[in-house]
């Protein structure tokens, strides 16, 4: 078992950095639907503030996922540039969601006394990319799914535990 990515699978710090974000992530849209949908600000304040508290722990994995994959790139997974390069496209523009999440939410914190339309602005911001990053979590979960059910290759399976060396 590796704790890096090889040229050809995940490494356990890979693993552990892709499911703690989509933990962290998934528990943060829970979070901020109850506060969103909480009947008073007494009710809503500490819902608020454990969402931003783990935005924060969201925004550190963001930085680690980025330097790690700056440092070590991406194994070779994928067989066709054509799922390669959409494979790509979909990580980074899921990436980009979420520092554009941890951007607008952290930056309404700073604007929450005053509110006006900056507040508004960077609510709205925060509301479309979280759509957005709904949608492209999706079609990343399907993507998974296709290539559990219907291609004859392991790659859902790298990304649960690194491919062992068969002897």
């Amino acid at each position: 078992m590796s704790l890096v990515d090889k040229r050809d699978s995940y490494g356990w710090i890979s693993i552990i950095l892709h499911w703690s974000s989509a933990g962290a992530v998934l528990f943060l849209w829970f979070v901020g639907q109850s506060a969103a949908l909480a009947e008073s600000d007494e009710a809503r304040l500490p819902l608020l503030n454990l969402h931003v508290s783990v935005a924060l722990f969201v925004a550190s994995l963001i930085i680690l996922r980025v330097l790690w994959r700056v440092l070590k790139g991406h194994p070779d997974l994928v067989n066709f540039a054509r799922e390669r390069v959409i494979a790509r496209f979909f990580h980074h523009a899921m990436l980009v969601a979420l520092v554009t999440m941890v951007a607008s939410g952290l930056t309404m914190v700073l604007f929450a006394e005053t509110g006006g339309s900056v507040y508004d602005m960077l609510a709205e911001v925060h509301g479309v990319t979280a759509r957005m990053l709904i949608i492209a979590t999706v079609m990343h979960f399907c993507a998974a799914m296709y290539h559990l059910m219907f291609c004859d290759d392991d790659i859902f399976l790298r990304i649960l535990s690194p491919k062992r060396k068969i002897q």
